[in-house]
């Protein structure tokens, strides 16, 4: 159980994309996007499987630092520390972590 509670970041990332995905389509009504939306979920990132999401800030502070690095302009360490109240430092940590993240979803595994 605790090695499903440790994938969660990255099933996440799945999630995210499965998001991204389903609102890359024009839609007009809010009731279609939302299916389609899930069904894009289910389909691209969760279907199938049986998966860990922790609630509360582990949670919200995941979904920051994916907003995080998907803003990183590779010179905006500032505006970013600025924006979300942390420092610079901290900023530059999160990066670090979500592009492991998002490498490895992309490469996979290679083993």
């Amino acid at each position: 159980m605790q090695q499903d509670k440790a994938k969660w970041p990255a099933r996440l990332v799945d999630v995210y994309e499965a998001i991204e995905l389903a609102l890359t389509e024009e839609i007009s009504d809010p009731v279609d996007t939302s299916i389609k939306v899930l069904l894009s979920i289910c389909d691209h990132a969760l279907g199938g499987t049986q998966d860990y999401f922790p609630k509360g800030d582990s949670l919200h502070n995941q979904i920051r630092d994916m907003h995080i690095y998907k803003e990183f302009d590779g010179s905006n360490h500032h505006a970013l520390a600025i924006k979300y109240d942390l420092s610079e430092r901290w900023i530059r940590t999160i990066i670090s972590e979500q592009a492991k993240l998002w490498l490895k979803k992309r490469q996979g595994s290679l083993l």
